[in-house]
């Protein structure tokens, strides 16, 4: 069989430090590892040579590493939020992050989420949007990328509000659309895209945030 010698090194490209040298022995023309890395950002080659002794190098690939919840609009709450089985609300990621000890970041793929009467965060929170699940959970501006997602490209929507933020606690928005409907509300209803209280420290960054006309 052909080898194939696998390099992963730190940072956007091969110029950072080499973190493991990898000899694998294909199966049917493929390969797989698994490896736990510190969240960051990663760059991986391969190289493989033939019968003959030649050899050829793949072009590197960069991926970042993220403490993460991952949501989808195909997902299920019953998953446990990873990248290949998000779930699909931003309130159950939120509930999951605030139970544990690591994640701290809820990633978001492009689509439309419809959260009851908002999300509400039970502890601090960077909630991001734009990644798309199809393709990996690729994101403009990161991973070495160049670019900055569109904030429309990912919605959280609720009635009366999209997000309800409240207490010490500190959440970020990066990446989004958040929007508070008035949907069935009844006369003298307001309507709000976030409401921050009793100290609550809300971050914006690339993130539209509107409410439809309250109800007379």
């Amino acid at each position: 069989s052909v080898d194939v010698d696998l390099d992963i090194y730190s940072g956007p490209d091969t110029t950072g430090t080499l973190i493991e040298h990898v000899d694998l022995t294909p199966s049917d023309g493929e390969f797989s590892i698994t490896r736990a890395l510190a969240p960051g950002v990663y760059t991986v080659t391969a190289d493989q040579g033939d019968w003959t002794g030649n050899l050829t190098m793949s072009s590197h690939a960069t991926f970042e590493v993220r403490d993460a919840i991952f949501v989808a609009p195909w997902g299920d709450d019953a998953d446990p939020g990873t990248a290949l089985e998000p779930k699909a609300t931003v309130q159950a990621a939120l509930a999951a992050t605030a139970a544990s000890v690591n994640n701290d970041h809820v990633a978001l793929s492009i689509g439309t989420y419809n959260e009851g009467d908002g999300i509400e965060p039970a502890a601090s929170v960077d909630v991001l949007g734009g990644f798309d699940a199809s393709i990996g959970w690729a994101r403009p501006g990161t991973a070495g990328t160049t670019g900055q997602s569109a904030e429309a490209a990912t919605t959280i929507e609720g009635v009366p509000q999209a997000a309800t933020i409240s207490g010490a606690i500190a959440v970020t928005f990066d990446s989004l659309s958040l929007k508070g409907r008035n949907t069935a509300l009844g006369a003298g209803s307001s309507v709000y895209g976030i409401r921050a209280l009793a100290g609550a420290d809300v971050t914006l960054v690339n993130t539209a945030v509107s409410a439809a006309a309250a109800i007379d």
